[in-house]
């Protein structure tokens, strides 16, 4: 007996924490530490989608507020800290202290403070927040881990400018060249697909468009959000009667808005001209000239492809462009999209004269082009 007694008692020394080996630094033993009762955050959530960039980054506020109690007063309260860490949780983003504010209900002191800090668009995720009190002693409380999520927005593909074009005939049969103009705020790379179906027709199942710049689709640039593609289609009556329907989806599985294009096509129309009808050179440097053309188009003004004129009577006559773009130092434009197409040249002493025939031109997403000529007299 004597002997487990003695066994018993080595157990116990052997089992006693040693105060040298186990030191408590930044632990109030006494119960003392600051009393971290609420925090929180607001907002705590960006949507990217909704906010504007600058120089690059998105910069994101959010307000931070902490209520703190100490059980030896609220003067023991030396600060409220607060670390914000990226999602990895691996580096600091920002750090600093709340503000001590007024006492509010149940004898607890309210510490707020504005928090800013700037994110990427390709560094989003959850940002934890942690919120801890200190006193006088360096003792600190619990520390309370807010949460701020940032994110991409959640929005669909947005689809514009449907084209329909026929190509060419075979039988009862119209190959068209489609094409559609895509967005989506997370990128190209989110779209996994558009696509196209042409409704009273024989087959109105679906055709894959694509932004791959192969000529065997139709598509003339790689990845400029133009979607384009080659289809043969079997009308069920007329070919005026087939309507194009376009739609697409994100990778998170979102439906595009619905396009619907006719291929019963009204081309583009010029209702007013204005330009000169004679131009004098200067005897030195340069005029400027402008010319207005105001084009409509039964599809809506996002149908009118390009409007341009040609100089016929030159050397070698080349295609001036006409611009709605509200440009007016450049292009001579002073409204954008009001359906006037502008464009302002100079003219100098060098200019050829005589009488010279001009071509103006007007052309829509489905080919179609409508075309007026003007004499201008250069002296």
């Amino acid at each position: 007996m004597k002997h487990v007694r003695k066994a018993l008692f080595v157990l116990l020394v052997a089992a006693l924490p040693g105060c040298e080996e186990n030191p408590s630094t930044g632990t109030d033993l006494t119960g003392t530490s600051p009393i971290l009762a609420t925090a929180s955050a607001t907002p705590a959530v960006f949507d990217l989608d909704a906010l504007q960039q600058r120089n690059g980054v998105y910069h994101l506020t959010t307000y931070v507020s902490a209520s703190v109690a100490d059980p030896q007063g609220l003067a023991d309260v030396r600060e409220v800290q607060w670390v914000l860490r990226d999602p990895a949780g691996t580096s600091v983003v920002a750090s600093g202290t709340l503000q001590a504010g007024a006492t509010g209900p149940g004898g607890n002191r309210e510490y707020f403070a504005s928090i800013a800090f700037d994110v990427a668009r390709t560094t989003v995720g959850a940002y934890p927040l942690d919120v801890s009190a200190i006193d006088a002693a360096g003792s600190r409380s619990t520390i309370t881990r807010l949460g701020l999520v940032v994110r991409l927005g959640s929005s669909a593909p947005v689809l514009a400018l449907a084209g329909a074009r026929q190509v060419s005939t075979s039988g009862d049969s119209t190959l068209f060249a489609l094409s559609v103009q895509a967005s989506d705020s997370n990128g190209l790379a989110d779209i996994t697909r558009i696509q196209v179906r042409a409704l009273a027709s024989r087959d109105s199942s679906a055709t894959q468009l694509y932004d791959d710049g192969t000529r065997a689709h139709g598509d003339a640039i790689a990845g400029d959000g133009i979607f384009s593609g080659l289809r043969w289609v079997r009308p069920t009556t007329v070919v005026a009667a087939i309507l194009f329907e376009y739609t697409g989806l994100d990778a998170a599985g979102r439906l595009s808005n619905v396009l619907f294009r006719s291929a019963n096509n009204e081309g583009p129309r010029f209702t007013a001209l204005a330009v000169p009808a004679t131009i004098t050179r200067p005897a030195s440097g340069s005029i400027p000239v402008s010319f207005f053309a105001t084009v409509t188009d039964a599809n809506g003004r996002a149908d009118i492809d390009s409007v341009y004129f040609i100089n016929l009577s030159s050397t070698s006559p080349s295609i001036i462009l006409m611009y709605d773009d509200g440009d007016v130092t450049t292009h001579g434009d002073s409204t954008a999209a009001d359906g006037i197409w502008s464009r302002r040249l100079s003219i100098d002493a060098a200019t050829s004269t005589g009488a010279k025939t001009f071509r103006f031109s007007a052309t829509d997403r489905a080919g179609a082009r409508s075309d007026t000529t003007r004499i201008i007299t250069i002296n």
